[in-house]
């Protein structure tokens, strides 16, 4: 039975031309997610890049474009969510 996951992101502007995004993926009883593979998609651009969480479920990406971003978190190649930000 897969587990609905839970993710907030964080977005945090360092300048007009580049932002990161952070943030921790956790299981619905709170349980960090290791591991997991954090896709990244600017919407307007298309530009993807790829992510994993480390072994405390935490995940950055730095140096992305402003603007909105699909994040699509996945463990063991299952979605878990897919969730729309923007900078």
């Amino acid at each position: 039975m897969r587990k609905q996951g839970r993710f907030k992101p964080t977005v945090r502007i360092r300048s007009v031309q580049a932002a990161s995004l952070e943030g921790t993926v956790n299981d619905s009883s709170r349980a960090v997610i290791p591991q997991a593979t954090i896709a990244l998609r600017n919407t307007v651009t298309t530009q993807s890049l790829v992510v994993r969480t480390d072994d405390q479920g935490f995940f950055r990406a730095d140096q992305l474009a402003v603007g909105t971003y699909e994040v699509r978190v996945e463990i063991l190649a299952l979605p878990l969510t897919t969730t729309l930000v923007s900078s």
